[in-house]
């Protein structure tokens, strides 16, 4: 007999031509496809493990609808408004607006004012308008509701907190019109005393201050929870509500702003965005003003200059005429009183425009105006200083805006300074030159009226000093009435300056809230259920190292005879998968021993009969060989399976034929798990190769399948690699050869300890058992590097512990069930 040669007839299924060893190429060992772990296996372990994904879905569910449930709802409310924004001049502007009396309106760049509309000062105003530094909370079931407005049964006073503090309490009504007042808390700090009771209506001392608790409007409703009060500090409430605007243009190319803001409160959002804009509008006026207002003051002093002199001139005309009876000398005069008048009006008009650029010529070298503006629209017959003045005035306010928003460090402040420096500057250069040319016009008319003068000199002196005064009595007079026009310009100006918006959009949404949405929290806790054991799973099997099916050993050239499913037993299944972890975690040294089961059965048609059976057909072609009946069967780990298998294998054979015999010799000295299932295996094969007694049959005991006989281990030994080496065994198994169709050697696990390799010789065939998820899959080319070198006789694989259902490489669960319904 050549125990060698492979006994695989040509063309069975489990021996391609590349696994004879005459036919490998070489001894080295196959590289190993890791990749067999594809979609389809994944989706088929995701169905096997459904129970995971039904909690997982049920947990993320039931947080979902809690997370609903405690979450207070938010509305959402936009508005429109429209930036009025001007592309011309200012004076160009004046002239479409309101020409006739020379008003005028800046451009506004929309940009900025979107800057200006989330502003801290503007939403601080806002803030304090309508009390929102303070909120009222109470919980109803899982949910904080906050309380404003209309809903708001109290309202509280902090009468001397700084806004820069902190504060809050927790309110009872109670049904006599008294308040219990608690937890006091002061900047997070509780205070002493933190409890007391008052009227409704009073003011109270407490220890951050007097305090007035007033009825509200739904102060009658008598709720029942607690009402806990947050008085924030101003720079948070600052943060808070502005984190919940936002703003965005309509277009591109327009100038409509587009607000949103969140809420938990509809009548808070809607007073927000209308306080917002009435407040920025406000602002805007106050800001286009300035200039009207400072052109006032101007005017309102010089006319109580010219008042003054008005009446003193008024007052020497009449006491002259008083002391010296001078008569009306306008007959006397007429010849000559045309080409005065005209003369005198000149005059007049130059000495205006004189004092008028004196007196904004001061006004701009007084240090006292520096950084405030310049009169504009004073009466000055000079567009070009004209335009610098309001050019001046412009630059002015926007520097005061920025100036409002940003230190005084800010790099933009600085280059606004240096502009109005230099036109400030410019001012000054133009005002000098404008007085210096109007002076010199003002010396040529006086010339001219000195010849009017000499013509007139035939009159009386006191008509010539009468026409003197009466002269100056108009200049006074002309100048008093242009500043009393100009004052009435002013104030239309500061009557008739419009707003900067117009509201498109009133603030408007819907009255459903717009978060929590219960179906969007729902679906994304539904696909966190799915996904996340997913997940665990992949990221499991991805790092899973073990043996897992049999596609792990499509590239191995050892000869496969079959594959033994784990037990259909779900709660057997359960607790072996739990022992193996367990085993994995208590380490090799700590295995847990428990006696294998025999399952095959005379005429059973479970799906371990049937692997067992078809085991069995792939064994008996490479036994059909009569000297082929000694088969022994080891593994790489302990607890592969290989009493189990031996058990098994071996029933299945005796249960094939009547009359047929099978032995099996427990050769696992060391820990004699096979001879567990006999109830008295205390004296077994270890008793006759020692010596101890020469008739092993009488230890020999028939378990409660027919045909299978049991030889167990007996005694253990102390030495049991030397105690096979024995001659005894050999010449036992050879008498036993002649007695019995089939012989199992249930062999300690190889490559571990010296026994199976001693037992090797003795055997005509090797069964080395792979356990699904206990072989590490990089031990799988070792496999075939043992199958090349021969060190076993006809060397075959049994994979072990495969999934029943689930494994897209396991035939028996969906093949034989499909088989044995047809049946």
């Amino acid at each position: 007999m050549t125990q060698n040669s492979n006994p695989f007839p040509e063309g069975y299924p489990y021996n391609p031509a590349s696994a004879r060893p005459e036919a490998a190429p070489s001894p080295q060992a196959p590289e190993t496809d890791d990749s067999s772990f594809n979609l389809h296996d994944f989706f088929i372990l995701c169905l096997n493990k459904w129970k995971w994904f039904v909690i997982s879905i049920i947990i993320f569910l039931g947080l979902g609808v809690l997370y609903i449930m405690s979450t207070p709802e938010t509305y959402t409310r936009t508005a429109s408004v429209m930036i009025n924004e001007d592309t011309e001049s200012g004076s160009q502007g004046v002239a479409s607006a309101l020409s006739d009396i020379g008003l005028f309106q800046s451009s506004a760049n929309v940009n900025n004012e979107m800057l200006a509309f989330q502003s801290p000062a503007i939403i601080a105003d806002v803030i304090q308008r309508l009390g929102l530094q303070t909120d009222y909370i109470y919980r109803h079931n899982l949910k904080n509701i906050t309380l404003y407005g209309d809903s708001c049964p109290v309202s509280v006073n902090f009468l001397s907190i700084p806004s820069k503090q902190s504060a809050s309490m927790e309110l009872d009504i109670r049904d006599d019109g008294k308040i219990d007042i608690s937890k006091m808390m002061l900047n997070g700090v509780e205070c002493d005393p933190s409890e007391m009771t008052v009227n409704i209506g009073d003011t109270v001392a407490t220890s951050f201050g007097p305090i007035t608790i007033n009825p509200g409007p739904a102060y009658a409703k008598r709720f029942g929870n607690t009402i806990k009060i947050f008085r924030y500090s101003i720079s948070d409430a600052i943060e808070a509500y502005k984190a919940r605007l936002s703003e965005n243009l309509a277009d591109d190319n327009s100038t409509v702003i587009d607000f949103t803001f969140k809420d938990v409160s509809i009548q808070r959002a809607d007073d927000f965005l209308n306080t917002l804009i009435d407040i920025y509008n406000e602002k805007w006026v106050d800001d286009k003003a300035k200039m009207a207002k400072s052109t006032s003051r101007f005017i309102a002093d010089r006319l109580r200059v010219i008042e003054q002199e008005l009446g003193n001139v008024d007052s020497d005309i009449a006491d002259f005429k008083g002391e010296h009876l001078v008569p009306d000398v306008a007959a006397a005069s007429a010849m000559y009183m045309e080409d005065a008048n005209e003369n005198t009006k000149q005059q007049m008009q130059v000495s205006t425009q004189i004092a008028i650029s004196k007196f904004i010529l001061d006004y701009i070298k007084n240090p006292d105006t520096n950084g405030q503006l310049v009169p504009a629209n004073a009466g000055l017959e000079n567009p070009g200083i004209e335009a610098q003045i309001n050019e001046f005035n412009q630059l002015q306010l926007e520097r005061d805006k920025l100036s409002n928003s940003t230190g005084d460090t800010n790099p933009l402040l600085q280059d606004y300074d240096k502009n109005l420096r230099s036109m400030r500057s410019a001012l000054v250069s133009s005002l000098t030159n404008q007085e210096r040319a109007l002076q010199t016009q003002l010396n040529s008319l006086i010339r001219s009226d000195r010849v009017t003068s000499r013509k007139i000199a035939s009159s009386p002196g006191q008509a010539k000093y009468l026409l003197s005064v009466e002269r100056q009595q108009k200049v006074k007079e002309a100048l008093y009435l242009y500043l009393l026009q100009k004052r009435e310009e002013n104030e239309l100006t500061l009557a008739f300056t419009p707003y900067n918006t117009r509201i498109i959009t009133p603030p408007m949404g819907s009255n459903r809230p717009t978060a929590p949405i219960s179906r969007n929290i729902l679906l994304i806790c539904f696909a966190l259920g799915i996904l996340i054991p997913g997940f665990i799973l992949f990221i499991d099997e991805s790092m899973n190292s073990r043996l897992r099916n049999r596609g792990d050993l499509e590239g191995i050239r050892t000869p496969l005879i079959g594959e033994i499913p784990e037990s259909s037993d779900s709660n057997t299944l359960r607790v072996r998968r739990w022992r193996r972890r367990w085993r994995d975690i208590l380490g090799k040294n700590s295995q847990i021993e428990e006696a294998p089961s025999l399952l095959v059965r005379d005429h059973g048609r479970s799906i371990m009969d049937e692997s067992f059976r078809m085991v069995r057909a792939n064994l008996e072609f490479m036994t059909r060989n009569s000297q082929n009946r000694v088969i022994m069967v080891t593994s790489f780990n302990p607890g592969s399976g290989k009493s189990f298998i031996s058990l098994n294998l071996a029933a299945a054979l005796a249960l094939k034929e009547k009359n047929r015999k099978v032995l099996i010799i427990d050769l696992d000295l060391r820990r004699a798990s096979v001879s567990r299932i006999l109830p008295d295996h205390s004296r077994g094969i270890t008793d006759y190769i020692s010596g101890a007694t020469d008739n092993c049959d009488k230890y020999i005991q028939q378990t409660e399948c027919p045909g299978l006989y049991l030889l167990p281990v007996g005694t253990i030994p102390p030495n049991p690699s030397e105690l096979l080496y024995s001659d005894r065994l050999k010449q036992l198994i050879e008498k036993y050869r002649q007695e019995y169709d089939y012989i199992f050697l249930d062999c300690p696990p190889a490559e571990l300890v010296a026994d199976a390799s001693i037992i090797a010789p003795l055997a005509d065939i090797t069964i080395f058992i792979l356990r699904a998820g206990l072989l590490d899959r990089r031990m799988i080319p070792e496999i075939d590097r043992i199958y090349d070198s021969h060190r076993y006789h006809n060397f075959m694989v049994i994979l072990n512990g495969t999934l029943t259902s689930g494994a897209p490489y396991n035939r028996y669960a969906s093949y034989y069930s499909a088989y044995d319904k047809k049946s």
